[in-house]
């Protein structure tokens, strides 16, 4: 197999392009400087031949398709474009993939999770970063059912229903820090703490989902006794929770990103 690297590099308009193209491919002098004839050269003479691009901005978005059309009908013809096959292997990655498909559960299977898997997702908790490396967060995982029932009635009255906010999940965990007024970044830490149990537990199978109200919860007399139990310091506030087990139903298809959600500038 013939193998060519063509760099597009600086390429910005057609005229460009097929200069790029005669310069670096063996084409032949009868070669219309267009794609059409760009396609027939392929398909006639592309047979063992391997061509490589690099560099291919917007104004390769003809040749891409050329390319592909070419590289379809003709056999031992390939043709990669090296910048495009970077971005997939980037993207597909299964720290990435596991981000784009995390989706929050709201309805869990009664049976607990085993310790290994809570284990795996407490200690990812750890791993998040923290403002100067303090490590100021405190986690705790619930699984006592009377401590969950207890946990239910105080985020259902903060929230100011009668049902289950935790959705059923046979474990929660709750997440602690500084108040801001101490720590001015523990809200942000603790944050990056569910966020990083989240992802974790989707990625060794489990169901997830953010649960707010903790701060009104571990506000009350009665909150603050349950952070004694839990064996905390004095003066943390409630950051917030996630409910955790195995999903009772399958995950949604994510929503449509919004076309503006962010900018390089």
């Amino acid at each position: 197999m013939q193998a060519f690297i063509v760099d597009l590099a600086g390429v910005h308009d057609a005229e460009s392009l097929h200069d790029a193209l005669a310069a670096q491919l063996p084409l032949p002098t009868h070669y219309g400087r267009n794609l059409d004839a760009f396609y027939d050269v392929l398909t006639e003479f592309g047979c063992g031949w391997r061509i490589v691009f690099r560099n291919a901005g917007p104004a390769a978005d003809g040749l891409r398709e050329v390319c592909r059309d070419a590289a379809e009908e003709t056999e031992g013809l390939e043709i990669v474009f090296e910048n495009e096959q970077r971005k997939d292997a980037t993207m597909d990655n299964e720290v990435l993939k596991a981000l784009r498909a995390r989706r929050s559960v709201r309805a869990y299977r009664p049976e607990q999770i085993k310790e290994e898997e809570l284990k795996a997702v407490l200690e990812a908790g750890t791993y998040a970063p923290t403002g100067m490396g303090w490590q100021d967060p405190w986690i705790v995982a619930v699984q006592d059912p009377e401590i969950i029932a207890q946990l239910v009635r105080m985020n259902a009255k903060a929230m100011g229903t009668t049902g289950n906010p935790y959705y059923g999940a046979p474990t929660i965990v709750l997440v602690f820090a500084s108040p801001v007024e101490k720590v001015p970044f523990s809200v942000c830490d603790g944050s990056l703490v569910l966020g990083n149990m989240m992802l974790a537990a989707y990625s060794i199978g489990l169901g997830s989902c953010w649960i707010h109200r903790e701060r009104e919860m571990f506000e009350t007399d009665e909150g603050k006794a349950l952070m004694k139990k839990f064996g905390l310091p004095d003066g943390l506030v409630g950051i917030g929770s996630i409910a955790l087990g195995y999903a009772a139903v399958p995950l949604a298809p994510a929503k449509p990103r919004k076309a503006d959600y962010y900018r390089i500038v």
